[in-house]
């Protein structure tokens, strides 16, 4: 990865939460584990005009907003927010479901649309879900930016050009690599009326960045890139070049085809087996990916494909498992267990404990004793 766009994905992840209550807001602050999900600041506003403020001046990657507010309610702070940013990702909370807010939430892009009271682990899904899409958006736009910069393409047809590269390479790391070959043939296709040499420095990239999708995901090409690389050097025609291209993408969709078909029992079993070690610790889907040597993304939909949860989900199912089994056999002290599980704060593990179990563990304790 270079420097544009290690730049791009190292920025931290910020969030805001918005909601005239203050328990509300105070207690999402509090009992969610925003380590897990990459987030490092998280600012509150209780009410529309400093949401507004606080958006421009720390501009969070995601923002919990209440929609029914006195004075400048959530729909109002939302339009603001997507007039600066088109990529904020927006949950909104609200009191009762109303469908005319509901449609207008889909207009305004939102993440997601929770009715209150919501459910820990609820909350838990939709912040996962609203992080992973801030991940996936600084990488395709570290990319997009990287691209640009490098190729420097002047002109409309340089920027459909890379449109249809960025959706091709978006098709074989999903694994739909079959479904985008019309796609490739007509990026082919405006290839070939390109200069030559323009054409071997886009080509060139595509097959570079491929490589390093299929090097994420855990596909192994760089004996083919590299080979790849030096005949497209060695083109003198364009119809050479499309050639070599075309040879290079049968071989990436076969590669990712394959590795579709595999088994991942293995890998995923490794994945939980780490989590249940390493419950006292933060565990991020960064972390977790790096400690079995898979891609985040790959992970994440193998993780609910293979298990039915998400790893998130399993997580939190596990600390709380593990906090049970010791509040009944441990005489530890609760902020003990609580570090066992995960929690550096015995405060927020029991509201945490409660908002899951539906009792405290105090009292959970007192039934076995």
């Amino acid at each position: 990865m270079n420097q544009t766009m290690q730049q791009t994905m190292k920025r931290a992840v910020k969030a805001l939460i918005v909601d005239d209550e203050f328990h509300i807001r105070r207690g999402i602050h509090t009992v969610v584990p925003w380590r897990d999900f990459g987030v490092e600041a998280v600012e509150e506003a209780g009410d529309g005009k400093n949401a507004m403020a606080l958006f421009d001046e720390h501009s969070p990657d995601i923002v919990l907003l209440d929609i029914n507010m006195p004075g400048i309610n959530g729909m109002e702070v939302a339009r603001h927010i997507r007039g600066r940013n088109g990529s904020t990702q927006i949950i909104f909370l609200t009191g009762y479901d109303d469908f005319h807010k509901a449609r207008e939430a889909i207009t305004l892009q939102a993440s997601d649309y929770l009715l209150k009271p919501v459910s820990y682990d609820e909350l838990l899904q939709s912040l996962e879900k609203a992080a992973m899409k801030v991940t996936v958006n600084r990488k395709e736009s570290g990319y997009l930016d990287d691209l640009q910069r490098r190729l420097a393409i002047p002109g409309s047809r340089g920027q459909k050009l890379l449109a249809k590269e960025l959706f091709v390479l978006g098709e074989l790391r999903a694994g739909a690599g079959s479904g985008c070959q019309g796609m490739m043939e007509e990026w082919l296709d405006e290839l070939s009326q390109l200069p030559l040499t323009e054409a071997k420095i886009i080509a060139s990239q595509f097959v570079v960045y491929a490589a390093r999708l299929s090097d994420e995901m855990g596909h192994e090409l760089p004996v083919h890139a590299q080979q790849s690389l030096e005949a497209l050097g060695g083109c003198d025609t364009v119809q050479g070049l499309m050639k070599q291209v075309r040879e290079f993408i049968t071989i990436l969709s076969e590669r990712v085809r394959k590795s579709m078909d595999k088994p991942v029992t293995h890998s995923i079993e490794q994945a939980r087996e780490w989590i249940r070690e390493h419950l006292s610790e933060e565990i991020s889907l960064q972390t977790l990916a790096a400690a079995v040597h898979l891609n985040p993304y790959y992970l994440s939909r193998l993780f609910k494909q293979e298990t039915g949860e998400t790893y998130l989900e399993f997580t939190t199912r596990i600390r709380f498992e593990k906090a049970r089994e010791l509040l009944i056999s441990s005489a530890l002290k609760m902020h003990e267990i609580a570090e066992q599980v995960g929690f550096t704060d015995a405060n927020y593990f029991s509201i945490a404990f409660k908002k899951h179990q539906g009792v405290s563990p105090t009292d959970f304790r007192k039934r076995f004793q």
